[in-house]
């Protein structure tokens, strides 16, 4: 019962961690407060199955900020190149 407990709670907290993720992805939520609701998972996660869950949560938050800062840098430098080229033919 008790192994049971555990493999629904894992699989509960990386529903919602996906879902959190998700929801970064798209844009409807920022980084911090992904990290707020992360952290808070993690936090509630160590209740079900120990460090394991949290080390898992960090995975995944360490992935979605290392993708929105790429994105937000190939914007960045797209933007970049297309001011420069509007500034040359000015």
């Amino acid at each position: 019962m008790a192994q049971r407990k555990m493999v629904v709670g894992r699989t509960r907290v990386m529903q919602e961690a996906d879902t959190m993720w998700l929801a970064m992805m798209t844009r409807k939520h920022t980084i911090s407060e992904l990290a707020t609701n992360m952290f808070s998972l993690a936090v509630s996660s160590v209740v079900i199955e120990g460090n394991m869950m949290s080390d898992l949560l960090s995975e995944r938050l360490s992935e979605v900020i290392t993708m929105r800062l790429f994105l937000s840098m190939s914007l960045s430098s797209s933007l970049t190149s297309r001011r420069s080229k509007l500034t040359a033919l000015l």
